[in-house]
């Protein structure tokens, strides 16, 4: 029973996230004479202040080498 209730609660949670309107483009740039390419994917529509905090937070949990954030 609290599997149930854990499983719905996570799905109640996950479904809000999973509507995002991801947009993508192809970027290149350039490191030590080597031409990088990589794809850049994102939520237009995001809060920004949002993604500010997770990447604070990150840094206090990872410390300032946190490449991610």
């Amino acid at each position: 029973m609290e599997k149930i209730i854990l499983l719905v609660s996570l799905f109640c949670l996950a479904v809000p996230a999973a509507q995002a309107a991801v947009q993508g483009r192809g970027v290149s740039y350039q490191a030590d004479g080597t031409t990088l390419k990589g794809c850049l994917a994102y939520d237009a529509e995001a809060d920004h202040d949002s993604w500010q905090q997770t990447a604070v937070f990150l840094r206090m949990v990872f410390g300032e080498k946190c490449f991610f954030a």
